[in-house]
């Protein structure tokens, strides 16, 4: 069972995360009632080949938190010379350069950080880390491709031949992120019903006059006679 400075620990993390939640991530309990196991989404930023798409992340705490460090793993696959195909990441922050003043907020601005730090001298993908060094163009590509087909839900061949074309290219995510840490009142993280929004398309312009037809309304004098002719007219339904 978790001691008392465990549960001091996560409840100082929780309030932090509410009071202070950081840019294109989200962090929460999976269960309000487990500790232990947390999850989490990086929305990837832009100016990196990851841009547009959402990333989860399973986060594991060992009993001995916060003096070992979590396990931290990739749910979403991703294309990066230190994430293998498992997930697993290749961080010194999770492994010998740990301490118990980081935070799982730290945890997660390292992993934003090394999605635009590609280190192929300390690879985790040796096939990445080999195509970065070759041809990083293509390494950017094979990246924004894997960003497609499995951070986002809008898959097709012509999508990955108009992203490669153009990098910056605007297409809508509509992946539900569920709020995570679901009806914990200890957990407040932000809610992303759709991370990316389309644009708005500008209104129509308004019809050119010569095209809007106009009533031609009747002078004053013709309508004062066609009133008197009326009055004057005997009614035939009752003759």
């Amino acid at each position: 069972m978790a001691d008392r400075r465990f549960f001091r620990r996560i409840s100082r993390e929780l309030k932090d995360i509410e009071s202070n939640p950081l840019p294109n991530i989200s962090i929460g309990l999976k269960n309000p009632e487990d500790l232990y196991n947390w999850e989490a989404c990086i929305f990837g930023a832009a100016g990196t080949p990851y841009h547009h798409g959402i990333f989860k992340v399973s986060i594991t705490l060992p009993t001995e938190y916060p003096y070992k460090p979590p396990s931290v793993r990739f749910l979403t696959r991703i294309f990066h010379s230190n994430i293998n195909n498992s997930g697993e990441i290749c961080l010194d922050l999770l492994k010998h350069n740990w301490s118990a003043v980081h935070t799982l907020q730290n945890v997660m601005m390292s992993l934003v950080l090394l999605l635009d730090d590609h280190n192929p001298e300390d690879p985790y993908n040796t096939f990445a880390a080999n195509m970065y060094r070759t041809n990083p163009e293509q390494y950017i590509e094979q990246c924004r491709i894997y960003t497609l087909r499995y951070a986002t839900n809008n898959f097709d061949e012509d999508s990955v031949q108009n992203l490669i074309e153009d990098p910056d290219l605007q297409f809508q995510n509509s992946y539900n992120v569920v709020r995570i840490g679901g009806g914990s009142p200890m957990v407040s993280v932000m809610d992303y019903t759709t991370f990316i929004n389309p644009p708005i398309a500008p209104p129509p312009p308004p019809l050119p006059v010569s095209t809007i037809r106009r009533r031609r309304v009747p002078p004053r004098r013709i309508l004062r006679s066609m009133s008197s002719e009326t009055e004057s007219e005997p009614d035939t339904d009752l003759v």
